[in-house]
Parts: structure tokens; sequence; C-alpha cells
């Protein structure tokens, strides 16, 4: 009998120990998740659901653009666009350009740009920058590490620079590491180069420069920014595009005087294009008298995240936009979410201090 006891009390205790087992909880955050998987970083790409691959974007349809800036597209593995079944109320139905608080296009004086305006007067648009930066993906892009993408970049029919461009999101942190072996790393105060004596004109310029192309859609709207709409102006030909103009605070960058007149499609509110002037080691007046602008082509969605790999450049004119023939170009390829290896963005060994233009 007391065998039969023991028995049952053994069971007992198995049963109550088997269902006191911790069980892995689903949780529907996937900011809970993305957490989890960081606890150990790894070199190797971010997996997601479209595998290592981008999806392409091909042109979109008002609904089908509506339901990718809420974010209702779906990743998959054909690497083609799908729209899951939309709400019956969709927190944004059409998307259009917000004019409650501009001027129409037809009773606005097409603004001079020069010295005597180049301070964007009024309160910063901090509405036109969020939805650019949440129409290309900005919950995504704020939950992750780093983006590496291989670059080409050519003007004048020669190849101007070519290799791997890694960008950390929150620090803005950038490695630029050159096909002939030449690294530039911008550590988030000082931009370093090596080897020393490697034959890079303006090392600073491009460790700054592309990476900010590269991810401009986020940085419409960070400290020191200042983004104020001009309405609709024209962009190439007789498209004409929402517009705006960002400049920046004293002691912002390298070079606080630059200024960029940024594009955005009123549907999908993509940012396509972006007038700028290059200050860096010349005048304003000089920079002025000279600018282009960076148009942008071929999107794709990766991790959420929504890019273009093709960059154009043009000369540029503000009644006209872009003018005449392509004066360069850059193609981006092996785009990928990443996390970093520890010495990404610290100081290289047999390195030089790159200093900023006086």
């Amino acid at each position: 009998m007391a065998r039969y006891i023991l028995l049952i009390v053994c069971l007992s205790l198995g049963l109550f120990a088997t269902g006191c087992q911790n069980k892995p909880t689903a949780n529907p955050d996937p900011a809970y998740e993305l957490q989890q998987s960081q606890a150990q970083p790894i070199a190797t790409p971010i997996p997601t659901s479209t595998g290592d691959q981008p999806i392409v974007i091909t042109e979109l349809s008002p609904n089908d653009a509506a339901a990718l800036s809420d974010g209702m597209l779906d990743d998959n593995p054909t690497n083609a666009v799908t729209v899951q079944p939309k709400p019956t109320k969709p927190q944004v139905v059409v998307i259009e350009p917000d004019v409650s608080h501009t001027t129409p296009m037809t009773s606005v004086a097409q603004p001079q740009i020069d010295g005597s305006v180049r301070a964007a007067k009024g309160p910063s648009d901090t509405v036109m920058a969020k939805r650019v930066a949440q129409a290309h993906g900005g919950w995504h892009w704020t939950r992750s590490r780093s983006l590496q993408t291989d670059i080409k970049l050519s003007f004048g029919g020669k190849v101007r620079l070519t290799g791997t461009l890694l960008t950390d999101r929150a620090g803005g942190k950038v490695r630029l590491t050159l096909t002939d072996g030449t690294v530039l790393v911008y550590d988030g105060n000082q931009v370093w180069m090596s080897p020393p004596d490697a034959n890079v004109a303006r090392p600073r310029f491009d460790a700054l420069t592309w990476s900010y192309f590269l991810v401009a859609p986020f940085k419409l709207n960070d400290a020191g920014s200042h983004l104020q709409n001009l309405g609709t102006l024209p962009f190439m030909g007789d498209r004409q595009l929402a517009a705006g103009k960002l400049t920046f605070g004293q002691g912002v960058g390298d070079t606080p005087d630059d200024w960029y007149v940024i594009y955005v499609d009123p549907q999908t509110r993509w940012l396509r294009g972006m007038a700028y002037i290059v200050t860096y080691g010349k005048d304003v007046s000089t920079a002025e008298s000279n600018p282009h602008a960076i148009t942008y082509d071929n999107y794709v969605k990766l991790a959420g995240v929504i890019l273009p790999r093709t960059w154009t450049f043009w000369n540029w004119s503000l009644d006209k936009g872009v003018i005449g023939q392509p004066i360069g170009s850059a193609t981006l390829s092996n785009m990928q979410m990443v996390y970093p290896a520890a010495n990404s963005f610290i100081k290289p060994e047999n390195s030089v201090l790159c200093e900023a233009p006086q």
C-alpha cells in the first residue's frame, strides 16, 4: 500500500513540475522581438521575411501608395508588392500634399534662395518632414541598427568612387570602405582616413555627403534642421511636386550654410529629389552660383524601409527644376540591414585625422 501511495505522489509531483515549466509566450510587439534579437549582436545581415533580397517597388496606384504609407503592404518572398485587405476606415485613404498651411501655387512668388533669405522664416514644417519619413518606413527605420550598401558613383562619364557604405542609424556614424582598400570612418565627431596617404581628394566630404543622400528621407527633422514649405514647384519637365526648403542652424555639421530644396511626390510622399549647394571649402555666393540636384529612382523595400537604388545628378534652377542632361549618377546594390561589427565606427589603425574645412 505504501508503494502505491509513493507512486501517486511521484506522479503528481512530475505533473506539477511539467505544468510549471516556463512556456514561451507570444508577444505581438515587433519592437519586443527586435529587442530580444539584439540581445546577442551578430555580424551577419538581419534576417527579414523576404530573405536577404529587397522587394523592388514599381509604379503604384494612389490606393496602393496610401496602403504603402500606412504600412499595409506585406513583405513576401516573391519579390513582389502585395496589398493586404484594407480596413473599412484606413488611417489614410488618399495621400495628397497638405496645402492647408501653404499659399496656392498660383499666388506664390518664386522664392529667391540667396544670401538675403537663406534662413527659413516661419515655423519649421515638422508635419511634412514626418510624413516623408513615415512614407519611407520610418517606424522600421527607428528600430534598425545600420544600413549597408555597395555604391558606384560617376561624374562626367568617369567613375568617381566605388566601395561599401555603412551608416549607423542612431548616431549617424559612417564607414566607407573603398575598393582600393581605403577606409573612411566618421565616429560621430571626427573623420579618419586609413591609410594616411590614401588618394582621396576630399575624404571628409565623401564620408559625410553620400551617407546623407542615402538616408535623407529620415534626416529632414533632425535637430538644427529647418524645413519650410514652398508649396508646389517645377521638378522635371512639366512635372511639379510638393517642395520645401531645408536649412540648418549655425554650428550644425561642417557646412551649416548649405541649403536644400526637397521634392516630395504628392501620392506616395516619397522623397523624389533634392536641389542643393555645396559650400564645403568655398564661400556661399560661389556655391549658389552653381547649384545642382539629385533625383531618386528604382525604389526598394528592405525590412520595411523604402529607399532608392538609383541616384541621378543634374544642373538645377528654382524656376525650372532639373536642367539638361544628367551630369552624374550613382548605383546602389547589395543593400541590407546589418548589425555592424564592434570596430566599424572607431578610429582605424594606421589612420590620419581629416580636418573640417575652414
